[in-house]
């Protein structure tokens, strides 16, 4: 299959995945709740806006538009007879050939109409973003190549968030012995889409996109990532459920406990795109009765943390106060998310100066409590169980490979006695109960492992839970109204994760000396080529310097631009003579205008000249009343004359010549059928008026028949 001028395959623009989310408007936009039954209401109602549909036509779609979802054949005719009840109904039936037949009613079009303009207006601005995105910092698109581009886009961010959303809503249950654990994400189903028969800077070009689009620090693609991945959760995690059988089964969350781990305390350090969604798992988590508690030991060493990147900050100084450079750092600098933090303020104007930052610091445990979080210290006392703690930590870490120095362990030892001692008390104290009385809420995939070394006989839920998990949870728990805010919340927390596992990110000097060399006007694209794992692996034989890092990226650079000059140079002599056609036609039209402006602005003069010399003759004979009304006269024709020349010049200026010329044409009329008037104080207004209206309509009249044959 050859690649078309777009660097696509012939006649593939993908399947454009953004109507399927159009069913989960009327939940996001909170018209309904988020139940599995309304889930269902506007997935039907979304598929019969694209025809009618027979029964079993009907419910084949609805589950393969929502395969994760688990809908059963009963679920979907459910949702029927709901449907065709009430005032507002949605559907209704009619016999057909082979059986019933399903139609939207007055109320399900309506709703359609709206989700589709909802849908419409994310394609738009995805296209518009496309199309500057690729002007910047790759070569011109045409409308139908951004279409093609911005599909297959989609469709790639789309298979990369259903691979984390089987994850994701895997994770949260119940029942197993595996209930609650991270899942790993196929991260590269996202490049497998892209690069599916496209050309390599195409390619490249879409790969770079979806790393930004991903990043959700970056503004581009935000809305179409945020919309699939909403949508998809919803449908994943509520779709298959009923949240109020949920809650009986499982039970509430109320008197758990919930510890905070130093890189989550760092997020709510961060800018408003990482910690809102944090925000708000903690106050659903509050609301749900648990009690989430920050150890001091944590506080404390995000106070080391930051006191030990002063001198780094004071060296970063010139790239964070640069927008372009600060952007490419927060991108690039994965290993010091405290930099990274800094950075993201500094963006949002939160603080400017790393002193700032010191401040805003310390405030987190005051503001934390104001949230309803408990800070206390840890609570041991017990040293011979955290030095066992430690030890299994240890051996975790030796046996997955990596590192943690000896104050960090030292640290996770004492939550990992902390969590033991709470977890036995509260067995004892709730017999019967499938919660474990606390969790760790944390990205440390190593947590569990050193506490089920300790516990071989401790219960299925593990310690250690991720935020988007714990997030999740909380949204099948809590009340319906609730549900979808905190599956939003969730979605974004798992296409960042996503974005963690497909980028590549360096140590803060190799960020920044990549930050100064890519940023600027046309390095978006670079500095996301450098965080492609392709990088990655083309410098496995080499230094991994910054240097090596920014001769590939560059190289990968130089290929690309040459491509898109290629293709621009591939541009048939059609195209090319149509445009120089257009532009002599314009030109032409330009001169006209000029002319009919020169002409008529001569007209006025010579008019005005011929007008004083009659006022100077008539002066002599007149009256002093006639005089003074034939000069009222002039100065309204004069200025309804120079009003008529600036309105022919300004839209001369917008590239309205034809208005320009018409406007002009309108204005020698008027200094025609106005010269007696001006020059005679018996002549009346109204006769001026009755010649301008019959030579302005027949003016009309002749234009009419003009334009369609131009």
């Amino acid at each position: 299959m050859q690649p078309t001028l777009e660097g696509l395959p012939a006649g593939d623009a993908g399947q454009d995945v953004l109507d399927d989310a159009a069913a989960a408007h009327v939940l996001l936009n909170g018209t309904r709740h988020a139940t599995r039954l309304d889930l269902l209401l506007s997935t039907i109602v979304e598929v019969l806006a694209r025809g009618s549909q027979e029964t079993d036509a009907l419910v084949a779609a609805v589950r393969a538009a929502w395969p994760a979802a688990d809908i059963t054949r009963g679920d979907v005719l459910e949702a029927l007879t709901v449907a065709q009840s009430g005032d507002q109904r949605l559907v209704h039936r009619a016999d057909g050939l082979v059986g019933e037949v399903w139609h939207l009613d007055d109320a399900g079009r309506d709703e359609a109409d709206v989700a589709r303009q909802w849908v419409e207006g994310i394609r738009r601005r995805a296209l518009v973003d496309m199309c500057r995105r690729a002007q910047r910092d790759f070569r011109p698109c045409s409308e139908a190549e951004a279409q093609l581009w911005v599909a297959r886009l989609t469709a790639a961010l789309d298979a990369g968030i259903r691979a984390g959303e089987r994850a994701y809503v895997g994770a949260v249950e119940m029942g197993s012995p595996t209930a609650l654990k991270p899942a790993a994400v196929d991260s590269s189903a996202i490049f497998r889409v892209i690069d599916r028969g496209a050309d390599e800077d195409v390619a490249e070009f879409l790969r770079a996109a979806a790393l930004a689009a991903l990043d959700p620090t970056d503004p581009f693609g935000e809305e179409v990532v945020t919309t699939l991945s909403t949508s998809s959760l919803l449908h994943a995690n509520l779709a298959r459920l009923d949240v109020a059988q949920e809650q009986r089964r499982v039970g509430l969350l109320d008197g758990q406990s919930a510890v905070l781990d130093t890189p989550i305390l760092v997020q709510l350090l961060s800018g408003q795109a990482v910690r809102g969604p944090l925000e708000q798992m903690v106050d659903a988590a509050r609301d749900a009765g648990v009690n989430v508690l920050v150890l001091q030991h944590y506080l404390d060493e995000l106070s080391g943390l930051v006191q030990a990147r002063r001198t780094q900050a004071s060296d970063l100084k010139d790239i964070l106060d640069d927008p372009d450079q600060r952007s490419a750092f927060i991108a690039l600098a994965g290993e010091d998310s405290m930099l990274v933090a800094y950075a993201q303020l500094r963006t949002e104007g939160v603080v400017s100066s790393w002193s700032d930052f010191e401040a805003y610091t310390t405030g987190l445990a005051e503001r934390l409590r104001n949230r309803g979080v408990t800070v206390r210290p840890h609570g041991n006392s017990d040293y011979e169980q955290v030095e066992r703690c430690r030890a299994a930590l240890a051996q975790v870490i030796t046996d997955t490979g990596g590192g943690r120095g000896a104050e960090a362990i030292g640290r996770d030892a004492h939550t990992l006695a902390m969590a033991m001692r709470h977890r036995r008390r509260f067995r004892r104290e709730n017999k019967g109960t499938a919660w474990p009385g606390l969790f760790v809420v944390t990205h440390d995939r190593r947590l569990s492992p050193a506490y089920e070394a300790l516990n071989p006989e401790a219960c299925g839920v593990p310690l250690a839970v991720p935020p988007g998990t714990l997030t999740l949870l909380l949204a099948r728990i809590r009340p319906v109204p609730e549900a979808a805010a905190l599956t939003a919340a969730a979605s974004r927390m798992m296409t960042r994760d996503i974005a963690e596992r497909v980028t590549v990110r360096y140590p803060p000097s190799v960020a920044a000396q990549l930050a100064r060399s890519l940023a600027g006007e046309g390095g978006a694209t670079d500095v996301r080529v450098a965080q492609m794992p392709s990088v990655e692996r083309a410098m496995e034989k080499a230094t991994e310097t910054a240097d090596d890092i920014l001769s590939e990226v560059l190289r990968r650079r130089a290929e690309r631009m040459r491509e898109a000059t290629a293709h621009v140079g591939r541009l048939n002599d059609d195209e090319r003579a149509a445009v120089d056609e257009r532009r002599l036609a314009a030109e032409q039209e330009r001169d006209r205008a000029h002319a009919a402006w020169d002409e008529a602005r001569l007209t006025a003069e010579a008019e005005q000249k011929r007008v004083t010399q009659l006022e100077e003759q008539l002066a002599a004979t007149l009256t002093v009343e006639q005089v003074a009304r034939l000069r009222r006269r002039t100065g309204i024709r004069s200025g309804a004359i120079a009003i008529n020349v600036a309105v022919a010049v300004w839209l001369s200026t917008q590239g309205e010549w034809f208005r320009a010329g018409f406007v002009l044409l309108a204005g020698m009329l008027l200094i025609l059928q106005t010269s007696a008037w001006a020059r005679d104080p018996d002549v009346r207004l109204r006769d001026a008026v009755v010649g301008i209206t019959a030579d302005t309509l027949s003016l009309l009249v002749a234009a009419s028949a003009w334009v369609p044959s131009a």
